[in-house]
Order: structure tokens, then sequence, then C-alpha cells
């Protein structure tokens, strides 16, 4: 048994009778007898389960979301995300755990109002010192909602560090 294929068809569609390509975009009008091209919409459909469509004839660009964006949206879910309760007045590894939380909110609010600007060195010492005590109680927390909250504002510093 040959398994070579006609040229113009996709493999799956060699015994098919279905063109791909430019043929498969274009219908014939049998009363008029002419080939009219596939509107956009006919390009689209579906055909026996496979749906055809042509490749667009400009990469797609995809749009990232900018620092500031990430840091805004970041921001939002962390002002929507309960404090938790287990750790108010709670000191781990020598940390206070509140004292961090408002230490990052409030150098993030900076940053956020200067329009994800700058920071002056004062409060860029204060995040890279809120990174560290992170970096020592985020192993310590068991519970996972209190780990993601403290991620969060983690990553918040780290970003507006830049």
């Amino acid at each position: 048994m040959s398994h070579a294929h006609t040229g113009g068809q996709a493999p799956n569609q060699a015994s098919s009778g279905r063109q791909t390509g430019a043929a498969a975009h274009t219908r014939t009008d049998h009363s008029q007898g002419t080939h009219i091209a596939a509107s956009h919409l006919t390009s689209h459909t579906r055909h026996g389960g496979i749906r055809l469509a042509t490749a667009p004839d400009r990469p797609t660009r995809r749009v990232l979301p900018s620092h500031e964006d990430e840091v805004r949206q970041l921001w939002n879910e962390h002002l929507n995300a309960p404090f938790p309760r287990r750790l108010g007045g709670v000191e781990i590894a020598g940390v206070e755990m509140v004292l961090l939380d408002a230490d990052i909110a409030g150098c993030v609010q900076t940053w956020l109002s200067n329009r994800g600007g700058r920071l002056d060195e004062q409060r860029k010492e204060i995040l890279r010192s809120c990174l560290n005590e992170a970096d020592r109680v985020l192993p310590l927390l068991q519970d996972g909602g209190e780990r993601e909250y403290y991620e969060r504002l983690r990553r918040l510093a780290r970003l507006a560090l830049g």
C-alpha cells in the first residue's frame, strides 16, 4: 500500500476529495459558470467536522500587559484579599507580619501614584528589606491562603523595585 499523497491535499484529506489552500476557498456558481471567492465567513465554516481557515496575511501581535498594568492588577487583587486573620499581631522568624504587609503596601501605593514610576532611595531600601523578610517567612507559612497573600506582596515588591 502506497502512502504517497496527491499534491495540494493534506494527508488526512487525500482520499476525501476535499481541496485545501486557495482552491478550498473558492466556489463555482454553476448557473453563471464562474468562480467566486468565498466570503470570510464561508472560509471559516465547518466542513465535515474539519475547520478550514487560511493563515493571516501578517503575524498576529500578542499584546502583553505593561509592567504598570501587571502591578495594578496584582494591587487590585491584594486590595480585595482579606488579611489572614491568624497573622494579625503575629511575628514569624522575627518579622511582624502586619508591618511587612503595611510596608510593602505603602511603597507599592507610592510607586503607583508616581504612574508606575520612581521610588526614592528610602522606599527602595524598605522594599529590599521587605523582600529579605518575605523570603524568610514564606517557607514557614503552612496555610495556602496566607502563603498566597504574602507571595503576592512579595511579587508586588519585586515589580516595584524594577
